[in-house]
């Protein structure tokens, strides 16, 4: 399927996604046509699952040549492609993510349901811990893995625990966090 990025009733992305989630469809290779073929927006396609994209305007004469060319491609490296391109969009995101996690932990310093807000703030740690994973991103990860630990000891302590206990758990939340900052800067 030949799917231009720009269209009047919704975008190619859109019709996209719709087109994946059909089973009668979501099996066709999707190949974009835009405009904008700067990498970062190739990478965005193939990152959404699209076999390829093809600058327009085109020459129609070349058209067949260039789906050959993105077909030709071993699937092994159309994976590594798409993988990539998944990568950099979980980076373009990591900062958002880790601004809900601050928030997150804003909340435990200052609740007084302290056992609620730990456990919110602890699974916004794991999901990120594994999903940072996954991207290739090892020291966020690592990161989040250090604040979930810091977080189960807060939680056994409760919101009256020893206060040096309660103490040497933040400075471990907030060396990890900062350590998770820079890397997604």
């Amino acid at each position: 399927i030949l799917l231009d990025v720009m269209m009047p009733e919704m975008t190619g992305v859109q019709a996209f996604k719709e087109l994946a989630a059909r089973e009668e469809t979501k099996h066709i290779p999707v190949i974009f046509m835009t405009a904008k073929v700067q990498s970062h927006e190739r990478e965005r396609y193939v990152g959404f699952g699209a076999a390829g994209v093809i600058a327009k305007p085109f020459d129609p004469m070349r058209l067949p040549q260039e789906i050959q060319g993105i077909f030709a491609q071993p699937a092994e490296q159309r994976g590594r492609n798409r993988m990539a391109a998944l990568r950099q969009r979980y980076a373009e995101g990591l900062g958002a993510k880790l601004e809900g996690l601050r928030a997150s932990l804003d909340l435990v310093r200052a609740a007084a349901d302290h056992g609620s807000a730990v456990d919110a703030a602890h699974r916004i740690a794991h999901t990120l811990h594994g999903t940072a994973g996954t991207y290739g991103h090892q020291e966020v990860s690592e990161a989040m893995a250090r604040i979930e630990r810091a977080l189960e000891e807060l939680g056994s302590l409760g919101p009256t625990g020893e206060a040096g206990a309660r103490d040497a758990c933040w400075t471990e939340i907030e060396a990890a966090f900062e350590a998770a900052s820079r890397v997604s800067r």
